[in-house]
């Protein structure tokens, strides 16, 4: 996904996603059961019934200057989720125990953008 936001790659952050480990962790943290259905399928549930699921939930979701929430995203959102939640409630079990990495603040400045093909205007 990290080429596609280059200039080389133009295909959809919505064409397909592959859950990783956190984000099959945080899925099921956030659905008592998914049924039959895949983490993939989860996600692109998740995309593809945001709006509906914001109003319904009574979220007033801020999204990128109109930019919504794409499969990369969502997946990224679960496995998240399972890190917060490893770290706010340590009794729940879970297969993973330690964080890889903890946050250290970088005293250089960093110059954020968006991919220009977001066409995300600030």
């Amino acid at each position: 996904i990290d080429l596609n936001y280059s200039e080389l790659f133009d295909f959809s952050e919505n064409d397909f996603t592959v859950p990783g480990p956190g984000a099959v962790r945080g899925i099921k943290k956030c659905f008592t059961s998914i049924g039959d259905h895949s983490p993939a399928e989860v996600i692109m549930w998740m995309v593809e019934h945001q709006e509906e699921e914001f109003e319904r939930l009574g979220l007033d979701f801020k999204n990128l200057w109109g930019r919504p929430l794409h499969a990369i995203d969502c997946q990224g959102l679960f496995c998240e989720t399972d890190k917060y939640a490893r770290v706010k409630f340590p009794e729940v079990a879970s297969n993973r125990v330690r964080m890889k990495a903890k946050f250290a603040e970088n005293p250089q400045r960093v110059e954020y953008f968006f991919p220009p093909k977001w066409r995300v205007r600030r």
